[in-house]
């Protein structure tokens, strides 16, 4: 199902179980090359509450950085725009954060027995999610997650996080961690992605590492 139609569908049900509560979706612009852009803001024109913003450091984290500190909100929420996410997580998502105010963030967890992560990345995230288990001495199941939910009392200290790239999400997680956030999980059905990924597996799986040790020794 193409992104928009999803989104559309989502938007309804959204307004059908949560009437009482205002939505507003922002689209980050990083820097894109692509037809990306123009095809977002038409679509966005189309929907008093979708809006599209630029951000002109470059990077994963700068771009969800960039969308936290422009808006206020009640609770943040994010996910990659790579068809491997859904969004009605956010539809179960947003009550368990309503029904639980003590809840800092909320996290999908991708290794249901339905997923379709390819092998390499599996393993990969698997491996990091042990690593960040034995050094912080916890058990997480994902640790590298690119949907969550996030309280607004939290969103300030995401904001103010050093990294730029792909890295942000697994120091999101271990700073969570360090600072004792309470973290949930929500399991999803992980899909196939869609369009070229710019993960480069030895070079940010590095810098993932680097990341990992960082924030746990205070480096």
């Amino acid at each position: 199902m193409p992104f928009t139609q999803e989104l559309n569908i989502f938007l309804i049900d959204f307004a059908k179980k949560y009437a009482n509560s205002l939505l507003k979706i922002y689209f980050v612009n990083n820097n894109s090359t692509d037809d990306s852009l123009s095809l977002l803001t038409a679509y966005s024109q189309n929907h008093k509450n979708i809006s599209v913003l630029n951000c002109d450091v470059q990077g994963y984290g700068a771009a969800l950085k960039c969308g936290f500190g422009s808006v206020l909100a009640d609770y943040f929420a994010f996910l990659d725009l790579d068809n491997t996410y859904p969004l009605n997580f956010f539809l179960d998502g947003y009550e368990v954060m309503l029904k639980n105010h003590n809840i800092d963030m909320l996290m999908t967890n991708r290794f249901s027995n339905n997923s379709k992560m390819p092998w390499i990345r599996n393993i990969g995230n698997r491996f990091f999610a042990n690593l960040v288990n034995l050094l912080f001495s916890i058990q997480l199941q994902d640790v590298c997650s690119g949907q969550r939910i996030i309280t607004k009392s939290k969103i300030n200290e995401v904001v103010l996080l050093s990294e730029n790239g792909l890295n942000f999400s697994i120091q999101l997680t271990c700073f969570s961690i360090l600072k004792k956030w309470d973290v949930k999980y929500l399991p999803i059905e992980y899909k196939d992605r869609t369009g070229f990924s710019k993960l480069a597996i030895v070079k940010d799986g590095l810098q993932f590492l680097k990341t990992i040790i960082k924030v746990k020794f205070d480096l």
